[in-house]
């Protein structure tokens, strides 16, 4: 459980804290905007394989503890993180990788980071 829980941990962190800055400066903020488009989806996945695991470790143990409580939190977290992915991703134009509408876009984009 730690192992996969510092393994997404970590690249996220990684992604947001090293990745994201870089690309930006070497790309722009459109391109890197696609990059992160695609590797949003790799880090929900771990998230919620980690998630998955978490409580499922956590409902095994009895009495069911605080970490079955947290767990759930997380996962449901992670979902909330899946619907608000696909509701940013139906605002791009992809033919130019921009948002439309493009205020309504940063606004929400806030909430999802």
């Amino acid at each position: 459980m730690i192992v996969s829980f510092a393994v997404w941990w970590g690249g996220l962190t990684f992604y947001a804290g090293v990745v994201v800055p870089l690309g930006i400066e070497q790309f722009g903020g459109v391109e890197q905007g696609s990059l992160t488009q695609r590797v949003t989806v790799r880090l929900n996945v771990a998230g919620t394989i980690v998630g998955t695991c978490l409580l499922a470790d956590a409902l095994g143990r009895k009495p069911w503890s605080r970490r079955a409580i947290m767990a759930s939190a997380l996962l449901g977290l992670q979902f909330w993180l899946w619907f608000w992915r696909s509701r940013l991703s139906r605002w791009l134009d992809v033919a130019s990788l921009s948002p439309q509408p493009r205020e309504s876009f940063y606004h929400e984009h806030r909430l999802y980071l």
